[in-house]
């Protein structure tokens, strides 16, 4: 927190706390769109919320149209497999989706910011398959650094 101080940076955490059912406040909405980046971190579960799907969705509209700059991050999760939806990844997807089937137009606005953000280089976290537990590998277009080389 002191470095975003020091470096006059403010942000914004979305949690659960933050959500206050399954829209999205205009305040927040607002906040995205004067942001200069998004931090979208990706994980297994995430499709599971209509709330992490609908921000992903303005998310990627303000990309497209405002230029913000958007950095995704695959946490135990390939690239690939949020670009196409397959996978534990896309089973749970299609879970959620059958919950709400009868919004197509959403369903296909959710799919296509998925397939975009994941086509942003960004950066993998890979577990090590080591026995030390705390030994990531961060991955992103210019090469792999493990936590275990970071001292």
């Amino acid at each position: 927190m002191q470095l975003f101080k020091m470096l006059e940076l403010k942000f914004l955490k979305d949690d659960n706390e933050l959500h206050g059912g399954d829209h999205i406040s205009k305040s927040l909405l607002r906040a995205i769109e004067e942001s200069k980046i998004s931090l979208i971190v990706f994980s297994k579960n995430y499709v599971n919320s209509r709330w992490c799907l609908d921000e992903l969705k303005k998310i990627m509209k303000c990309y497209r149209t405002i230029g913000l700059k958007v950095v995704p991050v695959f946490y135990h999760l390939e690239p690939s497999k949020v670009r196409h939806q397959t996978g534990d990844f896309g089973k749970l997807f299609q879970s959620f989706l059958n919950k709400i089937s009868n919004e197509e137009q959403l369903v296909q606005s959710w799919r296509e910011a998925l397939r975009h953000a994941a086509n942003i280089k960004g950066f993998e976290i890979l577990k090590s398959r080591s026995r030390n537990k705390h030994n990531y590998h961060f991955t992103s277009g210019s090469g792999t650094v493990s936590t275990n080389q970071i001292k």
